[in-house]
């Protein structure tokens, strides 16, 4: 039989672990219409995150980096700057979203300017497009970062889509009577080269940063179904687009069955 549980700790192998249930506060069961966003700021926010994510840049050129699975969100982006090119990338499962005309370029950086949240993405603008055009698309020095911890806008969403995970994660424990103790967890996990990206959304949900040393990743997740619900209504407000929306409903469901059912859980594979 197995025991449900969100949280536990084990000091050996021999002792009873302390459960240290979570109070899980109920979300809502129905899934706001998926939306969109409806005006040039908050998709500027929203292709920042997707910039800052995995965005780079060659001479006159923009790229974004996408997962094979996203054909629809790269059309979605060239369908709002009006120019660009969509490509697949046969040796990896990813497809390029890039843009080389100049018009093309200059909505591109006005759509992001002030929103992006990496300075290595706003230095390698700096370097492949701005010093090489004539007259810097007209920015000059007013190209900028966004310094501000505020999360309330896209930008995570894109983020999410570009570099993020839904993970549904349990570990099991065995019991002397024959129960087992199953700890569940609701993890959404992001990956990035460049550790203070997360500050701010680690203010916002909470979670933890770790660090891969061999390849020099760094890693946040969520660890609560605090965070969980932090995360659920950040989404109800500002949605994600691309095809990890999907992992999301499902991750989002199993929230909803331990909020009401600790002896049914939802796997993500589903």
């Amino acid at each position: 039989m197995y025991l449900y549980v969100l949280n536990f700790t084990v000091t050996s192998s021999d002792e009873t672990p302390q459960i240290m249930n979570e109070n899980v506060k109920e979300i809502s069961v129905h899934v706001p219409k998926h939306k969109k966003p409806d005006n040039q700021e908050d998709f500027g926010h929203y292709l920042a995150g997707l910039i800052d994510g995995d965005g780079w840049f060659s001479n006159n050129t923009a790229n974004l980096v996408l997962h094979e699975l996203d054909y629809s969100l790269a059309y979605y982006v060239k369908k709002r700057i009006g120019y660009g090119i969509v490509s697949k990338l046969k040796t990896k499962n990813s497809i390029f979203y890039s843009i080389k005309k100049r018009e093309g370029l200059l909505k591109f950086l006005t759509f992001i300017n002030g929103k992006l949240r990496t300075q290595e993405k706003c230095n390698y603008i700096q370097k492949h497009l701005l010093e090489v055009d004539e007259d810097s698309f007209g920015l000059n020095d007013n190209f900028t970062i966004n310094s501000v911890d505020n999360l309330n806008n896209y930008w995570l969403a894109g983020f999410i889509d570009s570099c993020g995970s839904f993970q549904l994660e349990t570990e099991e424990y065995p019991q002397p009577k024959g129960d087992t103790l199953m700890k569940v967890r609701l993890v959404l996990k992001l990956s990035h080269k460049t550790p203070s990206v997360f500050d701010a959304i680690k203010s916002r949900l909470g979670g933890n940063i770790t660090h891969d040393k061999e390849t020099d990743t760094y890693y946040f997740a969520t660890s609560t179904f605090e965070s969980a619900k932090k995360v659920v209504e950040y989404i109800n407000k500002y949605h994600i687009l691309s095809s990890k929306y999907v992992d999301y409903v499902k991750w989002r469901k199993s929230y909803i069955l331990v909020q009401n059912d600790f002896n049914v859980i939802l796997s993500i594979d589903e």
